[in-house]
């Protein structure tokens, strides 16, 4: 169902973590029917369609109360090829709404992801790349454009992760903060391991524990999720450079081109993407570790 969700998400343009709320709202009404006896969760569980509607009513909630834009019902009743109505997404929004007792505003792994990428260290004291090879030393300007990239290398592998995560159930019980501190330990390690320590020290300052048994947990897991999902951190990076090249590329065509469609639709399984990927890889020279090598759980 999360795949789904992630496939309708980018159809409609909207933010994919918009997915993780919804599997939240999911999980927390499927979980009233033992925590509080809900009668339309318990029926949610026993029958397919009404899981299905379920399903596909939290994704509705979700994107309409984030984003600008409103997912219609009509959208939905398309979709289910007329298996439900709009009267049917409507009664169950209100039972889910109810069922969760408004509460329907909870983080997700990527909002504590973007809180904890800022506290990395500021520029003058990032220390991986004041000299390139050990020896020669960067440019001002070049040392900024490679900051610049490695920040969206980090950004996208602590991404990759959060979005493996909710399609795992191992970590369903686990807490949204511990995800993102698990995600991030785990790209800082290949991507900036020089910053790290700095990087763990911030943490502890603010009184989070990025040692804890969920933590340890959740990065065993996420390293085996990825390694299993994507190839690897050369993988990621040479679907990031097509994003760029795909971006510039469409702001010189037209500037009122959607990049963020032109950045999802670079991101395929098709034989020219695949491809192109290896094109770039072969000229980039770039060589990185997988994140899963090499590294302890």
């Amino acid at each position: 169902m999360a795949e789904w969700f992630y496939q309708l998400v980018d159809f409609c343009r909207v933010d994919r973590d918009n997915v993780a709320v919804a599997v939240s709202y999911l999980d927390r009404f499927l979980g009233a029917a033992a925590r509080s006896g809900n009668a339309r969760a318990r029926r949610c569980l026993a029958d397919r369609r009404e899981y299905q509607l379920c399903a596909m009513t939290c994704l509705y909630l979700a994107v309409n109360l984030a984003e600008t834009k409103e997912m219609d019902t009509a959208l939905l009743v398309e979709l289910s090829h007329g298996k439900y109505s709009k009267s049917d997404f409507v009664t169950m929004a209100e039972d889910v709404t109810w069922g969760l007792g408004w509460r329907l505003n909870g983080p997700t792994s990527m909002a504590f992801v973007n809180h904890l990428l800022g506290v990395l260290p500021e520029e003058g004291q990032h220390k991986s790349l004041h000299h390139l090879h050990d020896r020669h030393f960067l440019p001002a300007c070049c040392r900024r454009a490679a900051l610049v990239r490695e920040e969206a290398t980090l950004h996208e592998l602590c991404r990759t992760q959060a979005e493996l995560a909710v399609s795992d159930y191992r970590l369903a019980s686990c807490r949204p903060s511990d995800v993102a501190t698990a995600a991030v330990r785990n790209a800082m390690e290949h991507v900036r391991p020089d910053d790290l320590l700095a990087f763990l020290k911030s943490m502890d300052a603010l009184d989070i524990n990025p040692f804890s048994a969920e933590v340890e947990r959740a990065r065993t897991i996420l390293k085996s999720a990825f390694d299993a999902n994507v190839d690897g951190l050369r993988q990621v990076t040479s679907l990031l450079r097509l994003r760029e090249e795909a971006a510039n590329a469409a702001a010189g065509a037209d500037n009122n081109n959607d990049i963020r469609g032109i950045r999802r639709s670079s991101i395929t399984d098709s034989a020219r993407c695949v491809t192109e990927i290896e094109r770039i890889q072969n000229q980039s020279k770039f060589r990185r570790e997988n994140i899963g090598e090499g590294a302890t759980p």
